[in-house]
């Protein structure tokens, strides 16, 4: 049985021009339906202050489900072949606003407003402002919430940025990113080159052979993988760095 999904209309409105009225075609936003978002587990329950939150996931879906994300891609299709202004969902999620993400990490935890301001040393005015949109949390306090919600700065500003691993090249998530030795996130290395204040590599080969040894064996041959990193991690900035000493 195929799934189903939902057309939600973000803009809906009329036009009018001299004495002749004009309907404009909406903004259009195709999103999994939450029935399927429940079946297929997309769904986030949140704690907040007593009261259970459910809400769909729809960043996970887009990057777990290639049915979902073809079918959306089609209907995408469709619709603009027809001239309705898009909305892309994909697009919609990687740009999260910081107040949606502070506070979707707050319920997440449990914390009222109250609580999260007591641990970041600010009044709880200053966290509904933040979960307003109306300011948002110096570098010291960003820090501090990245500690307590164990994510990368990066992720609490929306991802503007594709974070890579500055002396082995490989792609950061929030689970991947190496911590100094106070507990705070060092989003320039992965935990497998960088931990607790200290490089783990100091030559290139050795890293290089690391990294062969990891990869997988049924994409490309050891000696592509050689190459393409002798390639690669001259242009890191630690292997920058390192060439200039």
């Amino acid at each position: 049985m195929k799934k189903k999904f939902i057309i939600t209309l973000l803009i809906t409105f009329v036009c009018v021009f001299s004495t002749q009225a004009q309907v404009k075609k909406p903004t259009l936003m195709v999103i999994p339906a939450d029935n399927w978002c429940v079946k297929n587990g997309y769904m986030d329950t949140f704690n907040d202050q007593g009261t259970i939150v459910k809400v769909p996931n729809y960043k996970r879906a887009l990057q777990n489900s290639s049915e979902c994300y073809n079918v959306i891609t089609k209907i995408n299709t469709l619709m603009s072949d027809r001239s309705f202004p898009l909305k892309d969902l994909s697009a919609v999620t990687k740009s999260m606003e910081t107040k949606d993400i502070l506070l979707q990490l707050r319920t997440k935890a449990g914390l009222s407003q109250d609580e999260l301001a007591e641990r970041m040393f600010v009044t709880r005015q200053a966290v509904s402002r933040w979960e307003r949109g109306d300011t948002i949390p110096n570098t010291e306090t960003l820090k501090r919430l990245s500690k307590l919600f164990d994510v990368s700065i990066n992720t609490l500003l929306g991802s503007p940025r594709e974070l890579i691993c500055q002396c082995c090249g490989m792609p950061l998530a929030d689970d991947s990113i190496s911590r100094e030795k106070d507990g705070f996130l060092n989003e320039d290395y992965c935990k497998w080159c960088y931990a607790d204040g200290v490089h783990l590599y100091s030559d290139m080969e050795d890293l290089i052979e690391v990294c062969v040894k990891n990869m997988p064996k049924d994409t490309y041959t050891e000696e592509e993988v050689r190459a393409y990193l002798r390639q690669l991690l001259p242009q890191l900035e630690y292997w920058k760095r390192a060439g200039e000493k």
